[in-house]
């Protein structure tokens, strides 16, 4: 008889499938949740906001249903404003919109619809002779 001890050819992974499972699914969960927590941590910054403010240009004021699936928009990119439709079929701008003088809404003057759409009315052209 000898005193040599089997050696098993392959090495135990766990103690059964489902084990090995749970305990990778953890892992996983585990690290996103840490990845999650820092990046909540981080957003908070005041480094980080600035990043996002200064690339966060391009906002929408406003929005207003205007007929079947079509809506009009006012976007705002940094100091200038615009009026856009848009539709099913595409998008379109309508107009610059100018920033008016910081007047209260009671004391400002509202343009007629088809004037913002056209602007003021052409001269009339001469007869071709």
């Amino acid at each position: 008889m000898t005193n040599a001890m089997s050696i098993p050819s392959v090495a135990p992974l766990g103690q059964s499938p489902m084990v090995d499972l749970f305990r990778v699914l953890g892992t996983v969960c585990l690290l996103l949740g840490l990845a999650w927590i820092g990046l909540y941590w981080l957003r908070d910054r005041p480094w980080m906001k600035g990043t996002l403010q200064r690339r966060l240009r391009l906002r929408v004021e406003e929005t207003r249903p205007i007929g079947n699936r079509a809506l009009l928009h006012l976007v705002a990119c940094g100091d200038q404003q615009f009026l856009v439709a848009s539709s099913p079929s595409g998008v379109s701008l309508i107009a610059d919109v100018m920033p008016g003088d910081p007047m209260s809404s009671d004391d400002r003057v509202v343009p007629r619809f088809d004037e913002c759409l056209h602007g003021p009315p052409l001269p009339p052209t001469p007869p071709k002779a």
